[in-house]
């Protein structure tokens, strides 16, 4: 495995949901966390998530340490 390959694995591996969109030749919109509206947005997606039963226990904990970092 070259560096190039290495690199993407890695990425893959941090940023997973970005590769499927990708992958899947989608449009995606990428909100930083130090935006002001990051959390309504992060909230938003959450409820979805957890509607159609895609929202993991690992997803929950990020949030929820979004969510301290707010208040």
């Amino acid at each position: 495995m070259d560096e190039i390959e290495k690199t993407e694995k890695r990425l893959r591996d941090l940023y997973p949901r970005v590769f499927k969109l990708m992958d899947k030749g989608k449009y995606f919109v990428v909100v930083a966390f130090d935006e002001p509206y990051f959390l309504k947005v992060y909230s938003m997606i959450r409820e979805q998530e957890m509607k159609i039963g895609r929202w993991t226990d690992e997803d929950e904990k990020v949030y929820q340490f979004f969510q301290k970092e707010d208040e």
